[in-house]
């Protein structure tokens, strides 16, 4: 092929961008195929960063089937429709700062003679090693002792227990009665926090799912 000073099937380049293999014909024009991993639809390869227009996503790429689709972020909570570090309201009038926090429960911390204790406001003790029991945590103190009474909605005691050390997960309520998980529901909590000065008593709602 004069024109091209090329021989036919000789590799060549057709300037499109969009093909591959590109040869000589036997009419002496350089033609190529279209990359079979170029999606006209998108006007981009596979996996080409892309945006797939939700929100809640990241890392969107261009799949083997031409769409654009990301993962959902790790970081969303479906059930409260946030982020972890969002702020969010735990529903207790005592606590302060509430956010969502790795496991997806919103969450506060309350101010008791300058030590900063933390409750959640929704425990699931189904034994999979994630806020399988309900306790109190500090993020100032954790020298403190505490007492720990649970009732469910008809006022029966469902759980007391005396000088929980904070911060000692496995010493909490771990959603049981006489060994028997109870029922999902909403329980009512009294915790009697022993402080060198005097002791404060705080009452509150917990959630129990599964």
């Amino acid at each position: 092929c004069p024109s091209l000073m090329l021989f036919v099937g000789d590799a060549c380049n057709d300037g499109n961008p969009l093909t591959v293999n590109d040869t000589v014909t036997t009419t002496c024009t350089c033609q190529g195929n279209i990359d079979p991993n170029y999606c006209p639809s998108l006007m981009l390869f596979v996996g080409d960063a892309c945006n797939d227009g939700n929100p809640l996503t990241v890392n969107d790429t261009v799949t083997t089937t031409c769409i654009c689709q990301g993962t959902i972020d790790p970081n969303y909570c479906p059930s409260l429709m946030l982020f972890v570090g969002d702020a969010c309201n735990d529903g207790n009038p005592l606590t302060v700062n509430d956010t969502v926090n790795p496991t997806c429960t919103c969450q506060g911390t309350i101010n008791i003679e300058n030590t900063t204790v933390i409750l959640p406001n929704i425990f699931s003790p189904d034994g999979d090693g994630q806020n399988d029991f309900f306790y109190l945590n500090s993020l100032t103190d954790q020298s403190l002792d505490y007492r720990l009474i649970v009732y469910d909605r008809y006022g029966n005691l469902i759980f007391q227990k005396e000088k929980i050390k904070i911060g000692d997960i496995s010493a909490g309520w771990d959603g049981t009665f006489n060994g028997k998980y109870v029922s999902i529901g909403v329980y009512i909590y009294a915790i009697q926090i022993h402080s060198p000065e005097y002791p404060k008593i705080i009452f509150g709602n917990i959630t129990l799912i599964r």
